[in-house]
């Protein structure tokens, strides 16, 4: 959660940032927890292939029309999107080390002593940079859409299962049902509202990416966390509110969710079966969409910052009047392009753990 400025707690300026992310601590914090958050994208295939047996169960009951072969379909979709993720993932760290190793190098030497053709040299390389990086930052934008309507559709499912139980539960079990299906709905409309607000930016602050990789290292990383820097400073600028104010919504939903899911749990008959499914079935609805939130809310202020920081540097080449070169070049001669090469290696550490054995069949389309 990151909640709004206040006196007592700073946001991070540029410079913060890039020194704190060029800590060791931060680095394997984050590397530690994207690992893990790749494994766990992973791990819900298989949650996923297990709740199909149990809707199949329900299938043979003969009480409404066929439910698996939504569900295969739910599941189909989540395996693609994962496997196009990976790809995608994979791209955008290819397009960092490229920033770090080729792009921040050439432009860095305009600081000092600056001619015709550096300049030329410089504007070249910098605009093919943003063009093919614009590309890979609309396919983003589209798995992000193609997120939100998986989510949806699970919801959905959910949904048309909890109506299942409500018809067949006592009048204290169908109030439980009815909450956890009115709690799962809410916090789709929360992730969904918050995967709009990272696609609709037209500039970044440092801080948005810092939180997004703070908000990963405190659901996925080791506890307690090795770095304190973005612990300390876990805040966004005022520019940032809308965004703030979701992530603060988010955690609500996320709590009020959890209390209608355990009280459904402990109100649900041990030998009803259909009613033990709808359970678990809202529990695979939120761990994929807050999972896919993180992933994607991730790699979207990754794009924000890296399209932030090209303009910024492209605007400096071509001011009227000589300025300040941008942070992201004063940082660079200060600490090299750490920021991004610890976002880099963060990325790489999620990809290699989503197991590609898993996705045979979907890897050969």
């Amino acid at each position: 959660m990151s909640p709004a400025p206040s006196s007592k707690q700073k946001c991070l300026t540029y410079p913060e940032a890039a020194r704190a992310f060029a800590d060791a601590n931060l680095r394997e914090d984050l590397t530690d927890a994207c690992a893990r958050l790749g494994q766990g994208l992973a791990v819900l295939m298989e949650k996923f292939e297990a709740i199909a047996k149990e809707v199949h169960s329900i299938d043979m009951q003969r009480l409404a029309a066929p439910l698996k072969p939504r569900w295969d379909t739910l599941s189909k979709d989540y395996g693609t999107l994962l496997w196009q993720y990976r790809s995608n993932a994979g791209y955008i760290s290819g397009r960092l080390k490229l920033l770090s190793d080729s792009v921040l190098p050439v432009a860095a030497r305009n600081t000092s002593a600056r001619s015709r053709r550096s300049y030329q040299e410089t504007v070249q390389i910098l605009q093919s940079f943003m063009t093919i990086s614009a590309e890979h930052a609309a396919t983003t934008r589209s798995l992000v859409e193609r997120t939100v309507a998986l989510v949806q559709h699970m919801v959905a499912f959910h949904t048309e299962i909890s109506k299942m139980v409500t018809r067949r539960q006592s009048c204290a079990g169908r109030q439980e049902a009815y909450d956890l299906a009115t709690k799962l709905s809410e916090l789709e409309g929360s992730v969904r509202q918050l995967c709009s607000l990272n696609s609709d930016l037209p500039r970044s602050d440092v801080t948005h990416v810092s939180v997004s990789a703070f908000r990963i290292i405190t659901s996925c990383g080791p506890k307690p966390t090795r770095s304190k820097t973005l612990q300390r400073r876990n805040v966004m600028t005022e520019d940032l509110h809308k965004i703030s104010q979701a992530y603060s919504d988010l955690e609500l939903k996320r709590s009020e969710f959890a209390h209608a899911q355990y009280t459904a749990q402990i109100r649900t008959q041990q030998n009803d079966c259909m009613a033990i499914t709808q359970t678990r079935i809202a529990s695979l609805c939120s761990d994929t969409m807050l999972a896919l939130e993180s992933t994607f809310g991730f790699s979207q202020s990754i794009w924000a910052r890296l399209k932030t920081d090209c303009c910024d540097i492209f605007q400096w080449l071509n001011a009227a009047t000589p300025t300040d070169p941008p942070p992201v070049l004063s940082e660079y001669h200060e600490c090299g392009p750490a920021l991004y090469a610890t976002l880099a290696i963060a990325l790489d550490s999620c990809v290699g753990n989503i197991d590609p054995t898993k996705f045979k069949a979907i890897a050969s389309c």
